[in-house]
């Protein structure tokens, strides 16, 4: 302690107090929300309105309860990003101005079919592109990782799983055509129109952010890369193209199931679609389901991905599943890549299974 004798402290140090004083108070409360979700807004400031917590209906309804703010606690403005991360509204949002990015996540569901689904409306900037994350970046298919760890180890805002090509390179099977950052890792596939599964229809990705499908050997890698194509995919069935549904989803592919889907509005204008399957809140979904959903949200060309045990969305490191509300990492199945969008520091470590 400092004597400063009867007089007490000088002005000169008392005015630099006051101010500190006015700056403290002054400062946005912050306080930790559910599952370790840090505010940095304003005391009192709350989500957006129109978050809609989702809520069984008659099957021509999705799901939302009607205007249903989030509870501050789960909004964070960190820097230029505003995130919202509420699994019981059912409402995920990231946004980010410097890199031109937004991300708005829903979870839906009907009754009749019981199917529960979550609807990403994704649009991005020619700096923000889509990227296709490998689990083994020095040597593409050669090697799996669990999700999350894929996606923490880039930053990943938001992802879901690609078509899981190294599993057919690691069965020996018919791999499809495949190009990664304008390499060609595989150019052997099926005939166009086949009835296998999967068909490896193909999604092309070009770097003006359009996306285009094609049938299975419409086209060959050499010619995606003449055409500019930095990226190609091979899952399928494709689901839409030019704005029209596959005509094969009259009778075939009918098997409900966990499914994961991507489309394109416009250029770096992207749906993405993830269905759950398997469990009593979801019976899972067929190909024309998910065609039909795509032209509701605005969609020209889709394509199907992977989907069963592989299938999976993920919100700043977390994958989303209505069994999982706190998006521990558990022992699931492995990819060997994602397409992803973004990056953050808010987007935790990984360390590893937590179960």
């Amino acid at each position: 302690p400092v004597d400063f004798g009867r007089g007490g402290p000088p002005m000169r140090l008392l005015r630099p107090m006051a101010l500190w004083l006015i700056l403290l108070l002054c400062l946005p409360a912050v306080g930790l929300g559910e599952g370790g979700t840090y505010e940095l807004v304003p005391a009192g400031t709350r989500a957006p309105d129109g978050v809609e917590a989702p809520q069984s209906t008659e099957a021509s309804e999705a799901s939302a309860a009607p205007d249903t703010p989030a509870p501050a606690s789960e909004a964070i403005a960190a820097g230029d990003e505003t995130i919202i991360d509420d699994f019981d509204a059912g409402y995920w949002l990231y946004e980010s101005q410097s890199q031109g990015l937004r991300v708005e996540i829903r979870r839906c569901t009907t009754d009749d079919p019981k199917v529960l689904w979550y609807e990403a409306d994704i649009q991005t900037c020619a700096d923000t592109p889509l990227e296709f994350l490998s689990a083994n970046p020095d040597n593409p298919g050669r090697g799996f990782r669990y999700p999350e760890r894929v996606a923490r180890d880039s930053k990943a805002v938001f992802a879901i799983n690609d078509d899981q090509f190294a599993h057919r390179m690691y069965k020996h099977d018919t791999v499809g055509i495949i190009i990664r950052d304008g390499n060609i890792i595989s150019s052997n596939t099926r005939k166009s129109g086949n009835k296998s599964w999967p068909t490896l229809d193909t999604a092309a990705f070009f770097a003006d952010g359009s996306m285009q499908v094609f049938l299975s050997k419409d086209v060959t890698a050499e010619e995606y890369l003449a055409m500019g194509a930095q990226n190609v995919l091979s899952f399928g069935p494709y689901l839409l193209k030019n704005g029209e549904m596959n005509p094969q989803f009259g009778t075939r592919m009918t098997d409900r199931e966990n499914r994961v889907a991507l489309g394109m509005i416009e250029p770096y204008h992207y749906v993405a679609l993830y269905v759950e399957g398997r469990n009593k809140y979801s019976r899972g979904a067929d190909m024309k389901w998910l065609a039909e959903k795509m032209l509701e949200k605005g969609v020209t060309d889709a394509i199907n991905l992977d989907g069963g045990a592989t299938a999976c969305m993920l919100f700043m490191g977390k994958k989303l599943r209505i069994t999982n509300p706190e998006g521990k990492v558990r022992n699931e199945r492995s990819v060997s890549g994602l397409i992803a969008v973004g990056h953050s520091d808010q987007v935790p470590e990984y360390t590893g299974l937590e179960e």
